[in-house]
């Protein structure tokens, strides 16, 4: 962790990965993970591995595009579009497997 709060992420034996199908098991259970989760999931795809999967249990957001007044955020919409901008791996998009988008509902 830095001074300031931010944690200080390494993937270790990012060089064994190179080339390799990789998964990532994702747990957004808690909004303090998710932060330092996207930061490796954003990561695991530049490190020329050949094809990336993201596995999320369930998708934790519950408001998606549901407006009910002025004011109201889409966090769910703000979340897709996060996991829709994952960098492109050497074998093309991210697949994304969610098992439960509505587990929380």
């Amino acid at each position: 962790t830095f001074d300031d709060g931010f944690p200080n992420l390494f993937i270790s034996n990012a060089h064994g990965i190179r080339g390799q199908h990789v998964a990532f098991l994702a747990s957004f259970s808690s909004p303090g993970v998710i932060f330092e989760q996207l930061s490796v999931i954003y990561a695991l795809p530049r490190m020329f591995v050949s094809s990336f999967t993201l596995v999320l249990p369930f998708f934790p957001t519950g408001s998606f595009e549901r407006m009910e007044e002025e004011g109201d955020v889409a966090t769910a919409f703000t979340l897709a579009r996060i996991l829709s901008n994952i960098p492109i791996s050497r074998g093309g998009p991210t697949s994304l497997v969610i098992f439960d988008i509505h587990a929380l509902q």
